[in-house]
């Protein structure tokens, strides 16, 4: 997914009137994602956006970045049970035993 106009997700925001030519592709983000971190998930989205790194702490100016979003996944919580890893991944009961 790619964000335009309007479009909103989490820190990022529209790629719109951003230099697109020679960035990573999808496939290419992904695979260096899962590299650092991939959870048991029922779905991966990744998404293309922007952001004003200054406030946010990853740099100057306004920037390109990939967010990769992992749905249906599990973490173990503090006491040891599931609790979601992200406000968008979700811990249903039929998906409690991902993660382990």
């Amino acid at each position: 997914m790619v964000l335009h106009g309007d479009d909103r997700d989490g820190a990022l925001r529209s790629v719109d009137g951003m230099d697109l030519s020679g960035i990573l592709t999808f496939d290419q983000a992904l695979k260096r994602g899962w590299y650092e971190f991939h959870p048991p998930s029922k779905s991966i989205r990744v998404v293309l956006g922007s952001a004003d790194a200054t406030p946010l702490h990853w740099g100057r100016g306004r920037h390109l970045y990939y967010a990769i979003e992992y749905g249906g996944t599990c973490g173990l919580g503090p006491t040891g049970g599931t609790q979601p890893i992200s406000p968008r991944a979700s811990c249903l009961p039929e998906t409690q035993k991902c993660g382990r």
